[in-house]
């Protein structure tokens, strides 16, 4: 209302499971505001992974870690390619979702993609059963045996 101009700025897109959709929604009828899109946390593990989300005719979804048992399991028996954002606090209720749903080879854990702290786990069964992890954190699930004709 100065006449300043503010940055908020944020990791990854501010308007991909970003809080700053929320501050905007409370800002956009009183100021004029740009959003900026950055690189979502699905496209930078699939990058550093060198593992496309999709090709062909694969289907792809992005869920939460924070939907119920059911909604997930639906998702990961329906999709070829999941990512399962928030997946820190929920990480021993999505370990055994995924093996509920036979998927839990297909699965790849990341924290912190693209940080000096980043962490890859490739073989899920390395990963405490019993634990949570950071906030950064998710589930990139694909299929192991794809179909390349």
């Amino acid at each position: 209302r100065s006449g300043k101009h503010v940055v908020f700025l944020c990791e990854g897109d501010p308007l991909f499971f970003g809080s700053f959709a929320y501050l905007l929604e409370r800002l956009e009828s009183a100021c004029v505001c740009q959003v900026i899109p950055g690189i979502t946390s699905p496209q930078s593990a699939s990058a550093v992974l060198q593992n496309p989300l999709t090709i062909l005719k694969e289907s792809y979804a992005v869920i939460s870690g924070r939907h119920n048992d059911d909604i997930i399991c639906q998702t990961l028996l329906l999709h070829d390619t999941v990512v399962i954002m928030k997946a820190g606090m929920a990480r021993p209720r999505l370990l055994a979702l995924l093996k509920e749903t036979k998927r839990f080879e297909d699965g790849q854990y990341l924290e912190y993609i693209g940080r000096e702290n980043q962490k890859i786990i490739s073989d899920l069964s390395l990963l405490p059963a019993d634990s949570t992890g950071p906030y950064f954190s998710l589930f990139l699930v694909t299929q192991k045996n794809r179909g390349r004709a």
